[in-house]
Order: structure tokens, then sequence, then C-alpha cells
């Protein structure tokens, strides 16, 4: 996800800078990409170093017969909400996107960049409700059976 969202924020920037003028949804689709990448950096940096190690310490206790403290299971519920609300940020800014972009589908006579970009960002999309749905409904729902327990 860091690689790509690196590699259509070039492509939108690109895009907005030579086309925005006579498409003008293109400095939009720049600005959300942006502000979508920034918050998806953020987002991992908070999995990788909050999240997945606080659900390691629950489910390892959880091994060796242990209870978690009501403060690790509490914590651990704020962190899930969080991440689901930042998944609903993400698909919003998605299809506002999707749907400045007509769908994804660049103008007739457009350049190869402009073309790149649409579907880069397409995949994007796919990829980001594949990650949301493996967190949400199967990652997430296997930490609530885990807490509860």
């Amino acid at each position: 996800m860091r690689q790509k969202t690196h590699e259509i924020t070039i492509y939108a920037a690109k895009v907005a800078n030579v086309h925005g003028e006579r498409h003008p949804e293109n400095i939009e689709i720049f600005k959300t990409f942006e502000a979508l990448s920034n918050n998806l950096m953020e987002y991992l940096n908070d999995e990788e170093t909050r999240v997945f190690p606080l659900i390691k310490k629950v489910f390892e206790k959880q091994e060796k017969g242990e209870r978690s403290t009501e403060r690790e299971i509490s914590e651990l519920k704020r962190e899930l909400r969080q991440m689901e609300e930042g998944h609903e940020a993400a698909d919003s800014l998605m299809a506002n996107i999707r749907e400045l972009s007509n769908e994804f589908t660049p103008p007739v006579g457009a350049c190869t960049t402009y073309g790149i970009l649409y579907q880069n960002l397409a995949g994007f999309e796919k990829d980001l409700h594949k990650h949301v749905h493996l967190e949400n409904n199967i990652l997430f729902k296997k930490i609530e059976r885990l807490v509860t327990a």
C-alpha cells in the first residue's frame, strides 16, 4: 500500500497539473487521494506500532491461560473501533474519487498517464476493499471472540 499510494500520488499530481484547467475534477482527485494517502500511512503505522502488538499480547496471554486486564481489553476494543472508523473514512474518500473520475473512466482522447492513473485508482479501491473486508469481517471478528472468551 505504501508503494502504491506514492506512485498514484505522483500520477495524480501530474494529471492535475497537465489537465486540471480543462478537467478540474483531477485537481480534486489529487487532493482527495493525497488526503487518503496521508490518512492511510498514519493508519498503517498505528496498526503496526499499537494495534497488532496489543492483539499479540492479548493472544499470547490467552495461549498461556492468563487473562488480559480490563485495561488491555478496553484499549484493544477502542483501537478496533478507531480502525473501523478509519476504514469508513477511507471508503468515503475513495467513493468521492470514484464519483469525480466517472467510475475511473478517463475522457475520450485522454493521454496514457491519465489512463494509468484511473486504472491504478480502480485497482487501489479493490485492494482497499479487500483490506477492509479482511480486517473488519475476519480479523476483528476473531479478536472480538478472543476478548469475550
